[in-house]
């Protein structure tokens, strides 16, 4: 049966649904614990404020095979989003779990439903549809091979790839363009760039808001943050970033953009069962934490009148140069949509390969 789970001892069952599923999966992490209670705190996550939204699961001899969630916006209902999706490789199931979201999403009068967004498109997306054998980098997702099929078959197409990139240390390479840009702008007075200030964090924390919603407002699928939301969700990241991993560039002293990236975590985070971190633990977790050597690029944001400057060589440049310094060897930039040609354009241009492909679907309910 599928049933609405509603109390908090429901949701914590929800959100630890991954731990049975996933067991013994080779290439599986676990995100860590605490994160997922900050995630799916419903009192003190801003982001449950801003939508109407459920969760169900389907449960068959007292075992639950599946979980799904539905999310449909306050401020734009005409389309629903689903999230957290997993299942048993069963398609009645699946199709249970859809039917659920989509009348859920139809009691709002939506015209169509997307996802997977866990839970929006400013946390993790998409569905993995390739390159299964590898492990995946710190809040990136993964899921077994068969998703893509359980979902097509409930009616649902793409709307959207996005794509994950490799980029070794040592190929990182700049083409004569890149190259007389980035040397230009380093030769102008106007234009700076600088690591974030960890005496000014609230400072900092508005700065990067700032251009975190300017950059992306026309891109796929973005819901810009609400700033009660981006507070929540960055003191987590503020605690293991290192301020050199995030550039800020300024233009005639106005912040223009950013870059930031951290250590992929996930090499620390598999040595631990289901992602939860005891006291005891604390000490050897933070040993293995400075023994990794791969970083995940999370954003690179630019301004939109400023995105003609070609600001982003100075950026990448700056990541590429702390990289050498701290003996980083592996950097992933990820969830590039196929649509950001410019993007993608770039990413080939300095060196990097592509890893994986993440599916975002979509289907008209009425």
């Amino acid at each position: 049966m599928i049933y609405q789970v509603k109390t908090t001892k429901e949701i914590e069952i929800f959100y630890r649904f991954n731990e049975e599923h996933y067991k013994n999966h080779p290439q599986y992490i676990f995100p860590l614990k605490l994160s997922l209670e900050a995630t799916f705190d419903i009192q003190k996550n801003p982001f449950w404020k801003t939508v109407h939204f459920a969760f169900f699961l389907y449960q068959k001899n007292r075992k639950n095979i599946g979980r799904i969630a539905v999310m449909v916006s306050k401020e734009n209902p005409q389309k629903a989003t689903f999230g957290f999706f997993e299942c048993i490789e069963d398609q009645q199931v699946a199709q249970a779990l859809f039917e659920a979201a989509e009348n859920f999403a139809k009691n709002y009068n939506c015209q169509s439903i997307s996802g997977t967004y866990n839970p929006s498109i400013n946390y993790e997306l998409g569905i993995l549809v390739d390159s299964f054998e590898r492990e995946p980098f710190f809040m990136m997702s993964y899921n077994y091979t068969y998703y893509d099929s359980l979902i097509k078959a409930c009616g649902y197409e793409k709307e959207q790839d996005f794509y994950s990139f490799l980029l070794p240390t040592q190929k990182f390479s700049e083409n004569d363009k890149f190259l007389r840009v980035r040397k230009k702008l380093n030769s102008h007075q106007h234009i700076s760039l600088r690591n974030l200030n960890t005496n000014k964090i609230l400072e900092e924390t508005n700065i990067i808001f700032d251009i975190y919603n300017d950059a992306f407002l026309h891109h796929f699928g973005f819901v810009p943050f609400e700033y009660d939301e981006f507070r929540y969700m960055s003191k987590d990241m503020l605690e293991i970033l290192n301020p050199k991993f995030l550039k800020i560039v300024f233009v005639d002293n106005q912040p223009a953009g950013f870059i930031l990236a951290l250590p992929n975590l996930n090499k620390a985070i598999k040595t631990l069962k289901n992602g939860s971190l005891f006291s005891w633990q604390i000490f050897e977790f933070l040993w293995l934490k400075n023994q990794i050597k791969e970083v995940r690029v999370i954003n690179v944001a630019i301004k939109q009148k400023y995105q003609h400057l070609g600001l982003g060589s100075l950026l990448y440049h700056a990541i590429y140069e702390e990289m050498k310094a701290h003996h980083y060897h592996l950097g992933q930039l990820s969830w590039v949509s196929e649509s950001n040609q410019q993007m993608l354009k770039a990413l080939h241009q300095l060196g990097a390969t592509q890893e994986s492909t993440y599916r975002v679907y979509q289907k008209r309910i009425f």
